[in-house]
């Protein structure tokens, strides 16, 4: 579909304005959350941004409506400190924090280890964007309370789970329509295709919600030779519900969420009018339960249990255009099926010993089985984990949280303890002061452990003998926060540093002839520094930060090597502005975001004819603007429409010099970043039916 196309998106948004002459006060599309929002990561029940003894970032939902978002991804891209990395060829998305990737990133829902079958944080695009209630990140170790894979920190999200809302009965249902770059078509094909409901209700004790989402993404052909795809056709069907009971001092909550996703690979034609098309399919199933016991007023006991099943095949077929045939092909590694399954238990106790004190003792289990194709026999890693944490107040202006965790693993040398404290202290009103280190581990994936596959490309086979990788993490920051007044503004301002050793880091490296495994090889380190401000006043609210990250030289030091110049760290900065502005007349938002991601370094060796010593270059990724303009409008009580062009600066393919790092594939040249420059409009509707006796019961 052509680019003409297009203009019936801003076109559907003018006939929408005309239709709404007024805006409804029961609709206050304009108001802006404060900036000291109440989180739980992490901490002894809810507490505010302000208060918590964390670094805690959070991705509240008025931000999620505002960036009109397909998927997880789309929501921490432009988030400081956050890379996205994708690989269009599987299909699937990576991050890196403050310079460490996905595999040292633990990913929650709802507090609860989400499963991956990698070291590739997959899941996160795997999550209905609808079904999100907000996003807490929190950067540095955490693996005192979250164990393995937690040393750059934690993502947690916060699903919109049953609870006993004033809402008796409440139906939602949207419809987003997005080109994926100049190309569109209306409801289905090409463009990016999203349609979602979703339905809640309360009665007496129990309340209820069940949501239904449906994606379709059409592809990008982009330079891809004929019938083939450079993003390929996805589409995904993602659906769940939740229960939840409360009665005195117990509350229950059941969840259930399932994914089907189906990535299709179109071939290009071969000079027989031949071709190989792929298909890769993934089941996901994920069971929650989690119960509250305020078995005292000083004691809360609480436990968390999850069942997760994870599956992925791969199809691949031949086709004969000449005699119409499409068969199943034979070649090597072109069929697959791999699984895993996770189960996971925790219980913890929060006691509230004096009014100085607290305690948290837990226990977590946790057992990953995978199979497969490309996995060696049935492989099963189970954990066994012991921690106590504790917050101790010596001093009003000073709170204290040291941590222990004592750990034992079926498979690989974890490390028997480790352990991280952290301190706040309020040098003057409005000034705080916070201080952290940390002892982090990541287990090695099964993959990593066991992954076998080889075909005519590929010599690859996993590391049994891998030991846990570890690391030693040092944070500070200050920030100052007035106490905000009646109508006046809300500041916020931090400054920030942080450094981050890594010792036994596993890589992919080529061993024994071509064959590459998995090794506890590299060093690494990071460290860098940030200045962060936000601002609200009325309908007003600005949020910018400027970050900038050292990576390690990996080689340095290493007399094996010549450093051609190279130094001990390459800098990397990063800095990101969004606004929002409301008109209440109008009940009209706009929204502006806002990130540069600066030239992205890598170290690499090569030997060269003639030279002794392989010689060390550094290269890189070259830096690029990302940028979103939306606008929101309400329209009557029960209608939200959106419309807004994202990519503004049509960022498509990037310069790069490096090579593939920890793969078994070599190269360098563009990459492919995104489809360019793309719009979207989007239609929601919201109805509920208010329980009026518990409204009055309220407003008493």
């Amino acid at each position: 579909m052509t680019s003409t196309r297009l203009l019936l998106i801003p076109c559907f948004i003018v006939l929408s304005l005309q239709l709404a002459a007024q805006s409804y006060p029961g609709q206050d599309s304009g108001r802006i959350a404060a900036l000291n929002e109440v989180v739980v990561t992490g901490l002894f029940g809810t507490a505010t941004l302000k208060q918590s003894v964390f670094k805690i970032r959070t991705i509240n939902q008025a931000t999620i409506l505002a960036r009109a978002a397909n998927d997880t991804y789309s929501l921490l891209a432009a988030e400081l400190g956050i890379r996205l990395h994708a690989d269009h060829a599987l299909g699937e998305t990576d991050l890196s924090i403050l310079g460490m990737g996905g595999n040292n990133i633990k990913i929650l829902v709802n507090g609860i280890p989400l499963l991956d079958r990698g070291s590739t944080r997959q899941s996160l695009g795997q999550i209905d964007i609808n079904s999100i209630e907000r996003i807490e990140l929190v950067e540095g170790p955490m693996s005192v309370l979250y164990g393995s894979d937690a040393l750059a920190g934690v993502v947690n999200i916060i699903t919109k789970n049953a609870s006993a809302k004033t809402a008796t009965l409440a139906v939602q249902a949207k419809i987003q329509e997005e080109s994926m770059g100049q190309v569109y078509a209306p409801f289905s094909g090409n463009g990016i295709h999203q349609r979602t409901v979703a339905v809640s209700q309360q009665t007496g004790k129990i309340a209820s919600n069940a949501y239904l989402t449906s994606i379709e993404m059409g592809g990008w052909k982009g330079a891809a030779p004929l019938r083939a795809r450079e993003i390929r056709p996805k589409q995904q069907l993602l659906t769940g519900f939740s229960t939840a009971y409360q009665s005195g001092n117990w509350k229950l909550l059941y969840r259930l969420d399932y994914l089907h996703e189906e990535i299709y690979a179109p071939g290009q034609y071969n000079q027989n009018n031949t071709a190989v098309d792929a298909y890769y399919k993934t089941n996901r199933q994920t069971h929650q339960l989690s119960a509250d016991w305020q078995a005292h007023s000083k004691l809360l006991i609480q436990t968390a249990f999850s069942y997760q099943q994870y599956q992925r095949t791969t199809s691949t077929y031949r086709l004969n255009f000449l005699e119409g045939t499409k068969e199943p092909s034979t070649n090597a590694g072109e069929w697959d099926e791999a699984r895993f399954n996770a189960a996971f238990a925790r219980i913890t106790a929060r006691w509230n010993w004096t009014s100085w004190l607290k305690l948290q003792p837990g226990l977590e289990f946790k057992s990953e089985q995978g199979m497969g194709d490309r996995i060696s026999g049935s492989p099963r890693i189970t954990d066994y984990s012991v921690f106590l944490t504790g917050e101790v107040q010596p001093l009003k202006p000073l709170l204290i949280r040291p941590g222990l965790r004592m750990n034992r693993n079926s498979q690989y040398d974890a490390p028997p303890v480790i352990s991280s404290i952290n301190a706040k202290y309020q040098f003057l009103p409005n000034w705080d002061i916070r201080a952290s280190y940390g002892r982090g581990f990541r287990a090695p994936a099964l993959r990593e452990l066991y992954f076998q596959f080889f075909d005519a490309n590929h010599a690859i086979e996993g590391n049994p003998e891998l030991k846990a990788e570890s690391s030693d993490s040092y944070q500070a920051s200050i920030s100052w926060q007035p106490e905000k007044a009646a109508n006046k503004a809300d500041w916020k301002f931090s400054l920030s540093a942080f450094y981050n050793n890594f010792r036994d880091r596993i890589t992919l490296a080529q061993g024994s002839g071509n064959l590459f495994t998995y090794f506890n090889l590299d060093r690494f380190k990071t460290k860098g520094t940030a200045a962060e401000l936000q601002f609200n006043y009325r309908r007003f609210t600005l949020q910018t930060g400027l970050l900038v990250i050292g990576r390690f030289n990996a080689y340095y030091g290493n007399d094996t090597y010549q450093y051609n110049g190279t130094s001990a760290f390459a800098w990397s900065p990063e800095a990101n502005l969004n606004l929002r502005y409301t008109i209440p007349a109008w009940a009209l938002e706009a929204a502006v975001f806002y990130k540069f991601n600066g030239k992205l370094p890598v170290f690499t060796a090569s030997a060269v004819a003639g030279q002794e010593k392989q010689q060390v270059y550094l290269a890189e990724t070259a830096s690029y603007h990302w940028g979103d303009f939306n606008l929101t409008k309400t329209i009557g009580p029960y209608l939200r429409l959106q419309a807004g062009v994202k990519n503004i600066f049509n960022v498509s393919r990037i310069n790069n010099t490096a090579t593939a790092e920890g793969s078994a594939h070599t190269g360098s040249g563009p990459v492919l970043l995104s489809y360019g420059r793309s719009w979207f409009s989007s239609l929601q509707f919201n109805w509920s039916k208010q329980n009026k006796k518990k409204n009055a019961a309220t407003s008493r």
